[in-house]
């Protein structure tokens, strides 16, 4: 069977799927098309630890779901999951330090009356390593106030927004941010006190906002390919050094040396400075300043 053929009769497959909800084989694949019962409502209720002085690993994997997430909890996790696909409901695991809250892998064509919603809360007040993996899902987080240390943000085709509203008392060493095809845009980053970091985005949106009180240097490495990358510089002083010449670069009122370019507010600031390395491939960049 040619490729055309394969795709072709795969096509054929999930069209058949689709009209009678049955699962048929592709070769040795099996493919189903999942069906949705009653809403039913998962309670997340992970209480605050006696000793707020552990640090404790916390993973967040929603998969394919409506997600909102903000700083307000009174323990350390809590919240809702509401779902109307049996296999959806989520798997809460506790050992000794690390909470991991996540949605099984589920093979699968979700029908068009899909629901599944997370609504959860963080608690500030513990040092805290949050991982975050996403697919297909749109989002909405404020991480603000939370005591991080380290931020592992992994996402598919997913459209999320995350803002930190609030200074993060802790020094983040490890800020990883991984964007595949989706839209990413981080708020506040002025706030969330990174030390270092990095973010791949690979044929996806990526836009940060350094606004926030700086309490140190802020040093990050951007990486990726046919991207549209967005730095506005939030009234901070943020350097960018260009590492390739491929990338088309839109400065706006940016000053601009060779492969550098300034923020406004670069040359006369005295305190902590963003400095961000870019290496990009033949995608986009745009320099902005303001809020």
């Amino acid at each position: 069977m040619s490729k055309y053929q394969m795709t072709t009769a795969v096509l054929a497959g999930l069209s058949l799927i689709a009209m009678t909800g049955c699962s048929i084989n592709i070769g040795d694949v099996n493919i189903r098309r999942l069906k949705t019962g009653p809403m039913q409502t998962e309670t997340i209720n992970v209480p605050m630890p006696e000793n707020t002085s552990n640090v404790w690993d916390v993973e967040l994997s929603p998969a394919a779901a409506e997600v909102n997430v903000d700083a307000k909890a009174e323990g350390l996790v809590q919240g809702t999951v509401e779902y109307n696909v049996p296999e959806y409901k989520p798997v809460v695991t506790t050992n000794g330090n690390r909470v991991t809250i996540r949605m099984d892998e589920v093979a699968g064509i979700p029908p068009s009356d899909v629901r599944n919603i997370w609504k959860l809360s963080l608690g500030r007040g513990m040092p805290m390593n949050l991982t975050v993996n996403t697919g297909a899902s749109r989002s909405t987080w404020d991480l603000g106030g939370l005591s991080l240390r380290s931020l592992n943000w992994r996402q598919g085709a997913a459209d999320a927004s995350v803002q930190f509203t609030a200074p993060n008392p802790e020094s983040m060493s490890n800020f990883r941010c991984d964007v595949g095809a989706g839209n990413l845009t981080i708020r506040g980053l002025g706030n969330a006190n990174v030390n270092n970091g990095v973010a791949t985005v690979g044929a996806g949106n990526l836009t940060l906002y350094f606004d926030g009180t700086l309490s140190q240097d802020l040093n990050l490495t951007i990486e990726g390919g046919a991207a549209t990358v967005t730095i506005n510089s939030g009234g901070n002083p943020v350097r960018v050094t260009m590492q390739n010449a491929v990338a088309a670069t839109k400065s706006g009122d940016w000053n601009a040396s060779s492969k550098e370019y300034t923020s406004p507010e670069w040359e006369n600031s005295s305190g902590p400075k963003v400095n961000i390395t870019m290496e990009i491939g033949v995608g986009t960049v745009n320099l902005q300043t303001g809020k």
